[in-house]
């Protein structure tokens, strides 16, 4: 990638991989600009072609997702309660629903009881923290869904290159997603390339 670099104009370890958050497969700005570096490269280079293999996080990947399941949870739970005061009010959409803090233990017991953990409870209501606690727990991520989060990295780069910079398809190959391991040896939350 140093070579590369050079055409590109960038850092050749900034040209093998980008980063992500948590749970995140969509490309933010720092993202993009590494791409754009990289398609200058690879433009100024048609014989190469780049692999890019998605890497997930057994770790924050599955929290992050939790954590999104359990908004969602909580979310629907209030979109339910409004569509039953104003059954005829026009609604937002989901992702723009605000949860307010103190709506908050409400929602998660509701939660709580539509996930039927209340059985065994004898009717005693668990404090907010254990209710979140409990729903993420229910709210289990398995190790192929986030090797489903690494392929959609890798394929959000493999898109970028392809569709805003034009790139030939038949140039960026995606390979199978891996997931990183508490060694430390593959870096976690990124989208890796490989030069071909």
């Amino acid at each position: 990638f140093t070579f590369l670099a050079s055409l590109g104009g960038g850092d050749a370890g900034e040209l093998s991989h980008i980063e992500f958050g948590a749970g995140a497969t969509a490309l933010d700005d720092e993202d993009r600009k590494r791409l754009d570096t990289l398609s200058t490269a690879l433009a100024q280079r048609p014989e190469l072609s780049i692999e890019i293999a998605g890497v997930g996080d057994p770790n924050a990947d599955r929290d992050a997702m939790q954590h999104a399941r359990l908004e969602h949870s909580l979310k629907s739970a209030k979109l339910a309660q409004m569509r039953r005061a104003a059954p005829s009010a026009a609604l937002p959409p989901i992702a723009e629903l605000v949860l307010d803090p103190a709506e908050r233990p409400v929602l998660l017991e509701r939660a709580w009881r539509d996930a039927k953990l209340d059985a065994g409870s004898a009717g005693k209501v668990p404090p907010p923290e254990a209710l979140e606690r409990l729903l993420l727990e229910h709210a289990a991520v398995a190790t192929e869904e986030v090797k489903q989060v690494a392929q959609q990295r890798a394929q959000s780069a493999r898109d970028y290159l392809r569709d805003q910079r034009g790139i030939a398809n038949e140039r960026l190959y995606l390979l199978a997603p891996r997931i990183a391991d508490d060694d430390g040896k593959l870096p976690p939350r990124r989208a890796d390339f490989t030069l071909k």
